[in-house]
């Protein structure tokens, strides 16, 4: 079974009955973590590793064998705006080189919706606290707070745009976390309910009247 890479130096490992190793998107199971690190000299390296199940422990860990041989790589690139992560995270996620939660490819019709919800809306919405449009403001400025103005307001037009809206940029911001160039995910925030069947999200993607305007 292929085991993904969800952080620099760290695979998730599931379990053989999990959905993922049917193809499927969604883990059914409760994966561990595996940390790998190599150290020695160059040409005779060798690889340690242990196994969690978090993954936060098993990245601290990591970290920790890296920084004791001081093997710790120079500071990472800071964030770019959003609006440049995103376009990288769409080129790379529709190459297949970045997985989503469940360690998979995303799928096209994903990205696809991903990416009407992001020029349609996301990246044009205009934040009082920033007062630039969202495509404007660095990554790493965007955080549980802007993230709960914007959705709060898109949610006023669309329950469904908001939570794609906020799917959407929780996965690019992600793709930055897991090169080490965000310290940390932005925190969890209230999203609406979850619209009903006959309420498509799709029939507000491109609303020609939906100015995204917001109060945060």
């Amino acid at each position: 079974m292929q085991h993904p890479t969800i952080a620099p130096g760290v695979t998730a490992q599931h379990a053989a009955a999990c959905a993922t190793a049917r193809g499927k998107r969604d883990c059914t199971c409760e994966p561990t973590y595996r940390a790998r690190v190599r150290y020695g000299p160059k040409g005779a390296q060798r690889t340690a590793s242990k196994t969690f199940s978090d993954l936060e422990q098993a990245k601290a860990w990591r970290l920790d064998a890296r920084s004791a041989q001081g093997d710790l790589p120079a500071s990472p690139a800071p964030a770019p705006t959003l609006q440049i992560a995103w376009e990288h995270f769409l080129a790379r996620a529709r190459a297949g080189e970045v997985l989503n939660r469940s360690g998979r490819p995303f799928a096209q019709a994903t990205l696809d919706n991903y990416a009407s919800v992001m020029g349609n809306h996301v990246l044009q919405w205009i934040s009082p606290r920033f007062r630039v449009r969202l495509r404007d403001v660095k990554a790493g400025r965007v955080d549980a707070r802007a993230l709960q103005g914007m959705v709060s307001d898109l949610a006023r037009h669309s329950a469904g745009i908001a939570r794609l809206a906020d799917a959407a940029v929780r996965a690019v911001l992600r793709d930055l976390w897991t090169q080490q160039r965000l310290p940390e995910l932005p925190g969890r925030i209230v999203l609406p309910p979850p619209p009903r069947p006959r309420h498509s999200i799709l029939n507000g993607l491109a609303s020609p009247g939906y100015s995204p305007m917001a109060k945060d």
